[in-house]
């Protein structure tokens, strides 16, 4: 088996045998929080004569990247080997360790009865480890404790030594986020470990290069985003989101690799936006640019020059022929705002004029925050750009705004009062969001 320090940053060293029933690490980007409690979870169970184990995340289709990856990442790392030492399956989400038969389950929150179902009795639940545990406060304070509680109550029975509750997270960007608060009541308790780090804590050999360079790259165009991504400051939500610059406008890019399109269709007062985004691979990172849009608002007319879903869905067609003839290539995807009404429109003037249907998928929509911070790594490192030809999108960036009034009550919330243009920065997210993982990949947690 490796040896443990060797895997374990010093900050975290002296704790990893703690049974204290609460055990939470928060901090930046990068901290190794994660390769921690997946250490820490499997050498539980090697070490327990009987016992199980779970992991959870909010959601259960974010298990198979994350906390499961990692885990089979850590296994690896303590010599351990599939079928020799231990056996896994994904269906559901399992790893048992052979020489014991302990072990450890994972889970969203929507399928905890599915793992109550499958314990053993006399294997009892050691340890939950909660990632990513600010997706449990989207709600509220009380909200997120009460889900926390029962989690604590479901799993702890049948203990006579222990029960840990472990929780790791990167902070928010507002310092009254739920998550915040519920850790200022949690630090006054004595029954809890809490360390922070983040990536200067770690060996840079551990992180490599390209991260390190990622997050010099962001202090230098952005140093309030990386003092939330990578140090794990609260830095507030108030004012404009995003930092537009010269260098984020730039001339057209040569031979793009592929192409994708958007469509966010609006209603009465708000705008109708397409866009036209290529994709190209330089120094091995994929970059994207916005290259053309389409901007329509029905409020700045007169009722009888109004537009219907009819008549977007003919403008949408001569905006993708019009740009399949320009660049010679077809979009790899076209994602749509979730309107069945404008999707029924839409997929009628297609069969009409003999275009692929095939191509249209409902925009991802992850959730508006990711998008955001995911949008503003981008631009931070330059790997999105833009075009004078979109100066609808351009100014939407520029203008862009986080609501104050929700700030004070820990809601990050993007604001949304018509006073801005949101349905080109939705327009922008969809076209985008399919690839966030692909174009951020390396940026460890």
């Amino acid at each position: 088996m490796a040896i443990l320090s060797e895997e374990i940053i010093k900050k975290f060293q002296p704790d990893f045998n703690n049974k204290t029933a609460h055990f939470i690490i928060y901090g930046g980007r990068g901290k190794t929080a994660t390769s921690f409690f997946s250490l820490k979870s499997i050498v539980t169970l090697l070490e327990e004569q009987k016992g199980s184990g779970v992991i959870m995340r909010k959601h259960t289709n974010k298990i198979r990247r994350s906390v499961y990856a990692e885990v089979k990442k850590a296994l690896s790392r303590l010599g351990l080997r599939e079928k020799a030492h231990y056996k896994s399956k994904v269906s559901p989400f399992e790893v048992e360790i052979l020489q014991n038969g302990n072990k450890l389950f994972f889970t969203g929150v929507d399928s905890i009865d599915d793992i109550k179902g499958m314990v053993d009795e006399d294997r009892p639940i050691k340890f939950v480890w909660i990632e990513e545990l600010t997706e449990f406060f989207t709600k509220s304070l009380e909200d997120g404790e009460e889900m926390l509680s029962n989690i604590e109550a479901t799993f702890s029975r049948g203990n006579e030594d222990y029960f840990m509750m472990m929780y790791s997270f990167n902070s928010p960007r507002n310092p009254n986020h739920p998550v915040m608060r519920w850790l200022k009541k949690m630090e006054k308790r004595s029954d809890v470990i809490l360390l922070t780090a983040d990536y200067r804590d770690v060996p840079k050999e551990w992180l490599g290069s390209a991260f390190i360079k990622q997050a010099e790259m962001l202090k230098l165009h952005d140093e309030e985003l990386y003092n939330n991504v990578y140090l794990g400051m609260c830095v507030g939500t108030r004012g404009r989101i995003y930092k537009i610059a010269p260098e984020h406008i730039k001339p057209e890019m040569k031979d793009f690799d592929f192409y994708t399109s958007s469509i966010d269709i609006g209603e009465s007062k708000s705008a109708t936006s397409f866009k036209w985004v290529g994709f190209k691979k330089i120094n091995n990172k994929l970059h994207a640019q916005v290259i053309k849009e389409y901007h329509h608002k029905n409020a700045d007319y007169r009722e009888i020059d109004q537009l219907t879903f009819n008549d977007y869905a003919k403008e949408y067609a001569r905006f993708y022929i019009n740009n399949v003839n320009e660049y010679k290539r077809y979009p790899l995807q076209i994602r749509i705002d979730h309107d069945v009404m404008f999707a029924k429109e839409l997929k009628k003037i297609f069969i009409e004029n003999r275009l692929n249907w095939s191509l249209v998928k409902n925009a991802r929509k992850f959730p508006i925050n990711d998008r955001i911070k995911a949008t503003k790594l981008l631009l931070a490192l330059g790997q999105l750009t833009l075009t004078q030809n979109v100066p609808k999108t351009i100014q939407a960036l520029k203008d862009a705004l986080w609501n104050e009034k929700k700030a004070d009550n820990g809601i990050d919330e993007r604001l949304d009062d018509l006073t801005t243009d949101i349905d080109s920065l939705d327009s922008l997210e969809y076209a985008i969001e399919p690839y966030f993982n692909e174009m951020l990949k390396g940026q460890t947690r």
